[in-house]
């Protein structure tokens, strides 16, 4: 919050707060001086929560000396946005083209991915299921939202278990189209985070996965085990559903482990 005086070694001239202007490189959103080249930009704070309908927040000036950006068509929407650090996984979709830090991933379906039907929301749903979920605090065994965790990687993200759908078996293409038509709902707000239509997603999910009920109950279950933090309190906004209480009770007056590790 303060600088110390400066001499320049060449000309003598005093370098004071006085005399040195501070410009921004990002700056909230309409405040960039009138003129200036500006472009919409999305960080990390930004993308907190599942199913949020994200907008920037900030610009980016373009037009200071010194620094080089990446083509504008690197940031070509739709893309999926990826927090690097938190705990479980913060996804977004961007649909403005904004730039981002290197603090946030972006990923864009394949031209051979769409060519074959699959949609970003198809993607973004998957991501942001509870069996994903899971599978991270599994994979990972980074759960407590008090202890220091490890920055999601591309290496860890291309071993994530993304369905692959038959669109030639109508099964499958509707249930890929089910999980868009929820996950639009819930970007519109026309559902809700924890309701219908965000269970649904995971039912479609795991029939493409060829898990069965007695598996979603099973990683419910676990789910239900781990300390609460932000992550758990997005999953279950209402808090645990009562079948899954009423299992938890049952399994553990039995003696058996709710939390078993895989």
């Amino acid at each position: 919050d303060r600088y110390e005086a400066k001499p320049c070694p060449g000309c003598g001239l005093g370098l004071h707060e006085g005399n040195v202007e501070v410009d921004h490189l990002v700056r909230p959103l309409g405040q960039a001086p009138r003129g200036a080249s500006v472009v919409p930009y999305i960080d990390g704070d930004d993308i907190s929560r599942r199913y949020a309908q994200i907008s920037p927040s900030k610009e980016l000036r373009l037009d200071f000396k010194g620094f080089s950006f990446k083509a504008a068509s690197s940031y070509a929407a739709p893309k999926l946005l990826i927090r690097q650090a938190g705990v479980g996984l913060l996804v977004v979709i961007d649909r403005t083209g904004a730039r981002v830090p290197q603090s946030v991933y972006w990923y864009r379906l394949t031209p051979e991915a769409l060519k074959e039907g699959y949609m970003p929301e198809f993607l973004l749903g998957t991501l942001l299921s509870r069996a994903i979920a899971y599978y991270t605090f599994k994979r990972f065994s980074e759960v407590d939202p008090a202890r220091a965790h490890a920055k999601v990687t591309h290496e860890r993200l291309k071993g994530f278990p993304v369905p692959k759908v038959d669109f030639s078996d109508r099964r499958q293409r509707k249930l890929h189209d089910d999980v868009v038509s929820s996950v639009t709902k819930l970007l519109g707000g026309e559902a809700a985070v924890g309701g219908s239509e965000d269970m649904q997603i995971d039912i479609a999910l795991r029939e493409l996965w060829g898990l069965d009920a007695e598996d979603g109950l099973h990683i419910v279950l676990e789910l239900a085990e781990l300390p609460e933090g932000q992550v758990i309190r997005d999953l279950f906004p209402h808090g645990m559903p009562r079948q899954v209480l009423a299992s938890s009770s049952a399994m553990t007056s039995k003696g058996l482990a709710v939390a078993v590790p895989r």
